[in-house]
């Protein structure tokens, strides 16, 4: 998907489950301490610990997994493969990123999972679900983010990839 039709995917999607949700043009944001130090965080009105990481983690066989994390926190690998099932993870190579997403490093997110292939599974740190407030995601550009509240994100999740994984990091 390009990144208008990603945006408009994730519109559609929250406006179908009845999700309220606003989306916040901004300034290009590669990291979570780009989105902090640029002000976006609160330019979207959420707090600097809601900041959630999306990781495209890879297996030795090709199995892809989209991990979000909270920006604060340390991702063990040798964990989140455990938690998964899986022998071994590491990070995706850019070009692994833009050839399952279309996008590039730096602007992959949760919203992308719209239009992701089979064999890209997406896995959320148990912990993203005791945050309160708002969060946000981009959709398919690093320069918007479509913000809801966290406790709307099992349920967007789950009309994304019903069978998700849920793991502690």
């Amino acid at each position: 998907m390009n990144a208008d039709s990603t945006q408009a995917a994730a519109q559609d999607l929250l406006t179908s489950l009845g999700i309220e949700y606003r989306v916040v043009q901004h300034e290009a944001v590669m990291t979570v301490e780009e989105s902090i130090t640029k002000g976006v965080m609160a330019q979207i009105g959420s707090e600097d610990h809601h900041v959630l990481k999306n990781l495209l983690l890879q297996e030795k066989k090709g199995n892809l997994y989209l991990l979000i994390a909270r920006g604060d926190q340390r991702v063990d690998l040798k964990l989140v493969a455990s938690e998964l099932g899986s022998k071994r993870l590491s990070f995706a190579k850019p070009e692994t990123v833009e050839g399952a997403f279309g996008t590039r490093s730096g602007a992959v997110s949760l919203f992308d999972m719209l239009g992701a292939p089979a064999h890209v599974k997406l896995a959320i740190d148990s912990g993203v679900f005791d945050l309160t407030g708002t969060t946000g995601f981009h959709a398919g550009s690093n320069t918007s983010t479509v913000v809801f509240k966290v406790a709307d994100l099992r349920e967007v999740a789950t009309a994304i990839q019903p069978d998700f994984a849920s793991v502690q990091i």
